[in-house]
């Protein structure tokens, strides 16, 4: 289940029992609809497919595998989200009439409403998801192999880090099978016995440190200079074409090519490259040394409005996953012919350093005086960067 800009914390993932996919009691059409359900409300981008949940992009996700929740409870839960949590509601209605924990909207104190989905969820394919959360994920073990390809099917390499017959030794892209990057802490290159090469993802599978001819071969198309669209290139290699920005970077973009990467068939509602449901454009900033030295990722502008117009709150996604603490952060004042919008206004640039990470964070929103009610300046960008070395 997702969330357009706001997807902090979502719900779902994939199972398993002795090796075997069990099936509800009811039959086959019930998991069908159910793993339908949450694929199209992309749950996996905050659960995960196993259902493990943890860090996200909408903070620390609920473990469905340990959940205590009664099915009323989980239905509750879908209906209405998580006040001040990140959780999205999927009932169109939820805060209309006080059915949602007793409460209006009115009745929530400013930040506290559960974001908005990108779509709205029918009473039967809550019913569905809620059925396929108990089967699949509740007090369930480690997930398996068998449960791996019967959540991607057998088209994928996603799997290939499961022993088969076996839920040991996942990686972290096999893990969170989050086919629109969901972005994987950083591990701390300085501890001992741990290099570079071996780090957790940043993004997908690009990790800052990576050598270029580590890069993926496939998944991925239109590949230009960020700097200068119009200089196309073949693939990664030729990120020399590229002008060297002010840092130092070769500023390489793509697109996430749906027809050869079958992760793409996760979110069926999913078009382009996405992180949390929010369109995102990403940037690789390689080095001369040919290692990819950085990742910029920011909200696409050219998104449809229901995106765009919560591309800013991106920037709190952000925040949540990362940790809220350590950020230092400076907020501009509206010059003369800036306006709220909604009555919010933001222009924010933040930074964190982590053991080995750089974050540079910087996220608006305003209105120009004059200006149309649907033109107005939203969005967010994130940079990942090596740590500096002392």
């Amino acid at each position: 289940m997702t969330k357009g800009a706001a997807a902090s914390v979502l719900l779902l993932s994939v199972l398993v029992s002795s090796g075997t996919l069990a099936q509800p009691a009811s039959g086959h059409a019930e998991n069908d609809e159910g793993i339908r359900v949450f694929k199209s409300a992309n749950c996996v981008g905050c659960h995960k497919w196993t259902g493990s949940g943890g860090g996200g992009y909408g903070g620390a996700a609920a473990n469905l595998r340990q959940t205590a929740l009664t099915r009323d409870q989980i239905i509750e839960t879908i209906r209405c989200g998580r006040p001040g949590a990140g959780m999205p509601y999927f009932e169109r209605d939820a805060y209309a009439n006080g059915e949602c924990y007793g409460l209006k909207k009115a009745d929530l104190p400013s930040g506290q409403m559960p974001p908005e989905p990108d779509h709205y969820l029918r009473p039967k394919e809550i019913d569905a998801v809620a059925d396929y959360v108990l089967t699949h994920f509740k007090g369930k073990g480690e997930p398996t192999f068998a449960e791996c390809r019967a959540f991607f099917g057998t088209g994928t390499r996603v799997c290939d880090t499961y022993q088969k017959g076996s839920g040991t030794g996942p990686t972290a892209t096999a893990q969170s099978g989050h086919a629109h990057m969901k972005v994987e802490a950083a591990g701390d290159a300085n501890a001992s016995g741990v290099s570079r090469d071996t780090e957790p993802n940043d993004l997908r599978e690009f990790r800052v440190g990576m050598r270029v001819a580590d890069l993926p071969a496939t998944g991925y198309r239109d590949f230009t200079c960020t700097d200068a669209p119009e200089r196309t290139l073949s693939g990664w290699s030729e990120y020399g074409k590229c002008p060297l920005g002010p840092a130092g970077f070769h500023s390489v973009s793509s697109r996430y090519d749906d027809s050869t990467n079958q992760l793409a068939r996760i979110n069926e509602d999913a078009r382009g490259t996405k992180i949390a449901g929010q369109p995102v454009l990403v940037a690789l900033l390689i080095g001369d040394d040919a290692r990819l030295d950085g990742l910029r990722i920011e909200t696409d502008p050219q998104a449809r409005l229901y995106a765009y117009k919560k591309a800013f709150l991106f920037g709190q996604q952000v925040k949540a996953r990362y940790g809220q603490e350590g950020w230092v952060c400076t907020n501009a004042e509206p010059s003369a012919d800036e306006q709220p919008v909604g009555g919010v206004f933001v222009k924010e640039h933040c930074e964190k350093t982590t053991p080995t990470r750089r974050l540079v964070l910087d996220r608006q929103l305003f209105r120009h005086a004059g200006e149309d009610l649907k033109k107005f300046t939203d969005g967010t960008q994130l940079t990942i960067l090596a740590r500096a070395t002392p």
